[in-house]
């Protein structure tokens, strides 16, 4: 890596980075687990910088791979929950105040939000998806991409009103 590169990457970092980590913890609702994965996203960047260097939507490739972590960590975290040993005595007698579509941006279509439930909620993958909604394969995966799209764009703008 050049020493220009190490400074464009420089200039990346410090202008992304509280911007992507603000809207990992608004997907995520941890702020460390929010942090890895923002890390985790300019690590990617660093490793693909040759190829990304000049894209001509550098942000939405940054909130796309951030997105992309944070809806596989809520995917990974609904597979392995973690129960204090103290709260055990309290299973089944309070339902959870969240649920998938609390993390999902306002604004979304309701067509939207429900690929986004079926693919990282339900853990289906495209062809079950096609199934489940009686859809071709291609449409499905059509519909969760422009799904993907719409929730970075409004998580994009949710952060960009808030600061």
């Amino acid at each position: 890596m050049t020493e220009q590169d190490k400074e464009l990457f420089s200039q990346i970092y410090y202008h992304y980075y509280k911007r992507l980590l603000y809207t990992a913890v608004h997907i995520i609702h941890n702020f460390s687990i929010a942090e890895e994965l923002t890390n985790e996203t300019f690590t990617i960047l660093l490793a693909q910088f040759d190829q990304v260097r000049n894209h001509p939507n550098l942000d939405r490739w940054l909130y796309t791979v951030l997105t992309n972590q944070a809806l596989n960590e809520l995917k990974k975290q609904k597979r392995y929950i973690h129960i204090p040993l103290e709260e055990l005595k309290n299973i089944g007698c309070e339902d959870n105040p969240f649920s998938f579509f609390d993390v999902l941006p306002d604004g979304l279509s309701k067509t939207d939000k429900e690929i986004l439930y079926l693919r990282y909620e339900q853990n289906m993958n495209c062809a079950e998806i096609a199934r489940y909604l009686s859809i071709s394969h291609d449409a499905s995966r059509a519909r969760l991409c422009r799904a993907k799209g719409h929730c970075i764009e409004l998580l994009s703008k949710e952060h960009y009103h808030k600061h």
